[in-house]
């Protein structure tokens, strides 16, 4: 679940359609539930490619949810920076309630059919809690920084596009505070989700195209 409006451009359609593709054709739908995780660093167009195969399972007619690990921060998102600020060796999965991620995954294995999620909201800077049913979800999509580290994923999907490479694309969704100390914050990320492509069944590059492994 996700609070984002995301404008799926064509690049992004034609991505989704491989993805799709290649998913069904590896795994057994819709006799069983499956969770798909994606991993990047900020910018690199994680949400766009959850929704984008959201959107291209459904055409064959596979439904599924989508949760995303932003929503999953211990601390809301302007008092995370604060606490970043004091102290940037707190940047890393320890900031994320990945133990509440890892039991919504599991609860979707099991058939629960609906969650307590939380779900940021940036105007008050908290979380609220919704609940959701994934009753006719055949698929879950996990997208997040630091989703490589989840157990029971069927499969694993890196975008391998580093934060300079993104540096355009977080401006122009205008969350990101652009300061010389998130730099130092997203150096730090790079080199912990660099290790996602270790656990990946697919990887994308800078030019949309799928390489599997």
């Amino acid at each position: 679940m996700t609070n984002e409006s995301i404008l799926l451009k064509p690049a992004y359609l034609e991505l989704g359609k491989n993805l799709s593709d290649i998913i069904l054709a590896n795994q057994e739908l819709p006799n069983h539930k499956v969770v798909i995780s994606i991993a990047g660093e900020s910018g690199s167009g994680k949400s766009v490619t959850a929704k984008a195969l959201q959107a291209a399972l459904l055409e064959n007619r596979i439904e599924s949810e989508m949760l995303s690990m932003d929503n999953y921060f211990k601390l809301p998102p302007k008092v995370n920076h604060l606490a970043r600020m004091s102290n940037i060796s707190q940047v890393g999965p320890q900031e994320v309630n990945l133990e509440l991620l890892q039991l919504h995954i599991n609860s979707f294995k099991e058939g629960i059919n609906t969650l307590s999620l939380p779900l940021t909201n940036y105007t008050t800077d908290s979380f609220d809690i919704q609940e959701h049913s994934f009753q006719n979800a055949q698929v879950l999509i996990i997208e997040g920084t630091y989703v490589f580290t989840l157990r029971n994923t069927d499969f694993n999907i890196f975008i391998n596009r580093t934060y300079h490479q993104t540096k355009t694309a977080r401006a122009e969704r205008n969350r990101d505070i652009m300061t010389d100390f998130v730099e130092q914050v997203l150096e730090i990320e790079h080199h912990i989700i660099k290790k996602g492509a270790e656990k990946a069944n697919l990887i994308i590059d800078s030019n949309y195209q799928i390489h599997q492994r």
